[in-house]
């Protein structure tokens, strides 16, 4: 199925499926906090704390994988999508959306072969349960169907007392 007029609204919804909109990378907001963190332990000089306090509880294993967390907290903080995926957002490595836009696809929804994607396959069981469900969802429902239960839904989770997404406040 070739590529269609969308709303301003589709330009939200990445080729893989997810949802732009709801993703924490967009917003930031993951990102800011392992900033937050990584500048407040350098600040204490966090990791020189564990080669002197030998007595502190599991103070070794600190020792051994403490430049793994300042690493890790590097990468989180350089995970920032500036656009959406449509506008040539998230990772310039993507193989779904290098894929989609190779075949001229709306998204993986729109593929004869989504179902033994072999790009899909590479997602964790898990992972690839979740996004099957939401493509097959997307090609029976069709895009704006979609994104028309999707805010439905957005409504239902602004109203759980446990949500704390600040961005899917209610207005």
């Amino acid at each position: 199925m070739l590529k269609t007029e969308n709303s301003p609204e589709h330009t939200w919804l990445a080729y893989c499926g997810n949802y732009c909109g709801d993703c924490l990378l967009f917003h930031g907001e993951v990102t800011d906090l392992a900033g937050v963190l990584l500048r407040r332990l350098k600040l204490m000089e966090h990791d020189q704390s564990a080669h002197h306090s030998p007595q502190l509880p599991h103070s070794e294993i600190y020792q051994q994988y403490c430049h793994r967390l300042y690493e890790a907290l590097y990468s989180i903080d350089e995970l920032r999508c500036t656009q959406l995926c449509r506008e040539g957002g998230g990772s310039e490595f993507c193989k779904i959306r290098k894929c989609c836009v190779q075949h001229d696809l709306d998204g993986c929804w729109d593929c004869a072969e989504l179902t033994q994607c072999s790009i899909l396959q590479e997602f964790d069981a898990i992972s690839l349960e979740a996004k099957m469900r939401t493509l097959l969802e997307i090609r029976e429902n069709g895009v704006e169907g979609f994104l028309k239960d999707l805010k439905k839904r957005q409504k239902l989770v602004r109203k759980t007392p446990c949500h704390i997404n600040p961005h899917l406040k209610s207005k």
